[in-house]
């Protein structure tokens, strides 16, 4: 059994491309992001060597029972190019993605019973970004920030049979890589 689910999504209260850029605001931008995966997998071999397989291997980069969020959640996110802001106060984001990853197998009298679980998010949150060159920002007081993801992983693997003949494994990998940023200027000038 091979499981895979895989998620991108990036969330904005105002986003401008490349280019000259001004925007003024006057305030209250709230942006919450709560996009998740989520896969499970169970595989159960019958018969006098049967074997149960989420995955096929231990692949510790792509392993098969595997769930991955990528998201990025801003208030004000401008690209390339000059850039302005002035919002006036009171920014507010959430990150609260989930990543789940389950295995579940069960091998018979001399199989092998073989469950990987993989579950990742990386997730970026910024109140305000810039990457203009000549950058100039203005707030006013006022953001809250709350970075919460949630990547849980879970694997077993339960081998039933005649003594040493039937083996199982369990592998289990969560990996969570979060930045989380107030204002931030990214520009080169």
């Amino acid at each position: 059994v091979f499981v895979d689910a895989r998620v991108t999504n990036n969330v904005y209260g105002i986003s401008a491309g490349e280019g000259e850029h001004g925007l003024v605001n006057m305030g209250t931008i709230v942006v919450t992001n709560a996009a998740s995966a989520a896969v499970n997998g169970n595989a159960n071999g019958n018969g006098i060597d049967g074997d149960g397989r989420v995955g096929k291997g231990i692949n510790l980069d792509k392993s098969p029972g595997y769930a991955r969020v990528d998201a990025v959640t801003a208030g004000i996110d401008l690209g390339t190019g000059s850039s302005y802001v002035l919002n006036k106060g009171s920014l507010s984001l959430s990150d609260n993605t989930g990543s789940n990853a389950l295995a579940y197998v069960d091998s018979d009298f001399t199989g092998a019973a073989n469950a990987f679980a993989r579950s990742e998010i990386e997730s970026s949150t910024y109140a305000i970004r810039t990457r203009g060159a000549d950058s100039y920002i203005e707030n006013s007081g006022n953001i809250g920030l709350i970075a919460a993801p949630n990547a849980v992983s879970n694997a077993s693997g339960y081998a039933s049979g005649n003594g040493s003949r039937a083996w199982g494994t369990a592998i289990s990998l969560t990996q969570l890589d979060t930045q989380i940023h107030g204002i931030i200027a990214e520009g080169d000038g």
